[in-house]
């Protein structure tokens, strides 16, 4: 929900889930994880929730990859050399939201 909110370059909408994030990244991921969710919740501006993101998603997206979890995809954004996860096959960039919406390359997935 964070991604597709950050894709939709809406901070208002990522805020939230955001918050509810940090438990789940601490699961995870670890303490790492949950002070990029932290940081991402208390983000200013989408500037920095996007940098934030970029963070917790370094730190997560190498998990998805091991899982292979099906119908998600593992995308990164060449021009701010960071990962993301999301649904389905229909790419939607968090870190340039719409001015470049379907800029990205699929990830592979990685063995366990």
């Amino acid at each position: 929900l964070v991604r597709a909110a950050l894709a939709a370059d809406n901070l208002t909408e990522a805020l939230p889930h955001a918050k509810t994030l940090a438990p789940k990244a601490e699961a995870a991921g670890g303490m790492p994880a949950k002070k990029a969710a932290d940081a991402l919740a208390a983000a200013a501006n989408i500037e920095e929730a996007r940098k934030q993101f970029g963070e917790l998603s370094t730190i997560l997206v190498p998990l998805f990859q091991a899982e292979a979890i099906p119908g998600t995809t593992a995308y990164t954004c060449p021009m701010k050399q960071k990962p993301w996860v999301q649904r389905g096959d229909k790419m939607a960039n968090p870190y340039y939201g719409k001015a470049m919406l379907t800029c990205g390359t699929v990830l592979p997935a990685k063995a366990k």
